[in-house]
């Protein structure tokens, strides 16, 4: 287990509306998810039709301080708080994790993005988040 520092936080932070501003920048609606206390409902949230791409992003200073199944867990329970505080189906919240790869100075564009493979592939394409060809 990787143990988050302070400099990992305020990297995140920094990171949450670069993000905002890049998938805005490509077209997609977004938005930063105000901090709720205890029950922490992620950091983005970006809607597409049929639902929301809840996302966790995270900048943990170097690709090999990722902790990436951690990170999943973490994005599963707060898409779930989140959905749960709007009164909307958990079916339609996607949790995401977004990794920066500050070290390459390429910005947001170059993130990892990460998404459970049977919302990502899942056998019905027309599915809240089904990835298109």
């Amino acid at each position: 287990m990787v143990t988050i520092t302070k400099a990992a936080i305020a990297r995140g932070r920094r990171f949450e509306p670069k993000w905002v501003q890049w998938l805005r920048t490509v077209g997609r609606t977004a938005e930063k998810v105000p901090k709720a206390g205890m029950k922490d409902e992620s950091d983005t949230v970006s809607p597409f039709q049929g639902g929301f791409y809840i996302m966790e992003n995270k900048s943990p200073g170097g690709l090999s301080n990722v902790d990436l199944l951690t990170y999943f867990k973490q994005a599963e329970v707060q898409a779930g708080q989140w959905a749960e505080r709007r009164g909307i189906d958990s079916a339609s919240v996607i949790p995401v994790v977004v990794i920066e790869d500050h070290k390459s100075r390429k910005g947001p564009a170059n993130a990892i993005v990460c998404i459970r493979a049977g919302q990502a592939f899942g056998a019905d394409p027309s599915s809240p988040g089904a990835l298109r060809r």
